[in-house]
């Protein structure tokens, strides 16, 4: 069957160093993946960006939480609270599970970071009554709100054994233990595939290089080849799949957040992508000796040491890519720290 024809697909991918955000526009349609502070005006980057332009947090039909990092989850809990009617939110399904909420309510009051904006999004969920909705493999996303249109919007991820290996990884604490924290792999990470008549788009989230990670996802991929690839885990070694790139990738336009408290991405994997890329675009400001990571190591309580990070950098960036027929190549607009290597 063929698709029908849209009249506008939009992407906006935003890098600040320290977090990673996207807008998607399908005709009059907003979806927000993650989010960060824009830090400035204080409010998440999609709003601010959507204000500029003259729309309004209505205009957002959904949200997708790729996972709960703090780079990724900041500002979700603002587009929440001041959304006002019909909002549809997409966690990972192990997000669900009971395993896992107990574990992050786990002194919870008493966390700063990740856990705190984190459960903020939680429990406004529950008392807005947003519609929730679960990504797992191969399930549709937001059919309802983008409407009619024959739009393949889903997730790639988590299948049964990312879900299965993810819940195994928890451990409650015993009282008086220490709750660790955050997981050291992205075992559960959104990925999300779009498909429409115009062209087909992969955001790769965080997924890790694992069997049960991008192997997984590329064993039981059979559609179309993406030409726009939001690549995972900030270009890092352990975010790259070759098989990805044969079976779901045709020589794309592969965009790069930077993670600097990690020096991501490196030269030698910017290199690589490059090589298998029509053009890359680095979005994010890059760490100087006047913007560097800082860690701070604080007690609270009898929770035990955390270290927390502040990220000096405050400018970010984005590139904006537009396209309205599948025979037209994509508009590509960036502003502010945007490294293009064609």
């Amino acid at each position: 069957m063929m698709m029908a024809t849209i009249e506008m697909l939009e992407i906006i991918v935003f890098g600040k160093g320290y977090g990673e955000s996207i807008l998607i526009h399908i005709n009059s349609k907003w979806i927000v993946v993650d989010s960060f502070i824009e830090p400035k005006s204080r409010i998440p980057i999609a709003l601010k960006y959507l204000f500029d332009e003259g729309y309004g947090v209505e205009d957002i039909v959904g949200i997708i939480c790729t996972h709960w990092d703090n780079d990724h989850v900041l500002g979700i809990s603002q587009i929440i609270e001041q959304h006002s009617n019909g909002l549809t939110v997409c966690l990972p399904i192990v997000y669900n599970d009971k395993r896992f909420t107990e574990y992050v309510s786990f002194n919870a009051d008493r966390i700063i970071g990740t856990t705190s904006e984190f459960m903020k999004v939680l429990r406004l969920i529950k008392k807005k009554k947003v519609n929730r909705l679960y990504a797992l493999s191969e399930r549709h996303l937001f059919q309802k709100e983008i409407g009619d249109l024959e739009v393949c919007l889903k997730a790639l991820s988590p299948n049964d054994n990312q879900y299965t290996e993810f819940l195994d990884s928890i451990t409650l604490p015993q009282k008086g233990q220490s709750k660790h924290m955050p997981f050291e792999e992205n075992k559960i990470s959104v990925v999300t595939y779009i498909k429409t008549s115009v062209d087909s788009i992969l955001l790769g989230g965080d997924m890790e290089n694992s069997l049960n990670g991008w192997d997984s996802i590329c064993d039981i991929f059979n559609d179309s080849k993406c030409h726009v690839f939001k690549v995972p885990h900030h270009g890092s070694q352990n975010g790259y799949n070759k098989k990805v790139w044969e079976r779901m990738l045709d020589k794309p336009i592969s965009i790069i957040t930077r993670f600097n408290p990690q020096n991501l991405p490196t030269d030698e994997m910017v290199a690589k992508i490059a090589k298998e890329s029509s053009a890359v675009y680095i979005v994010g400001t890059r760490p100087t000796k006047d913007r560097n990571t800082i860690n701070r190591v604080k007690r609270y309580g009898d929770y035990g040491m955390i270290k927390s990070m502040l990220i000096l950098d405050s400018d970010y960036g984005y590139v904006k890519l537009s396209k309205k027929t599948s025979d037209e190549q994509w508009e590509i607009n960036t502003f502010g720290a945007v490294e293009v290597l064609n």
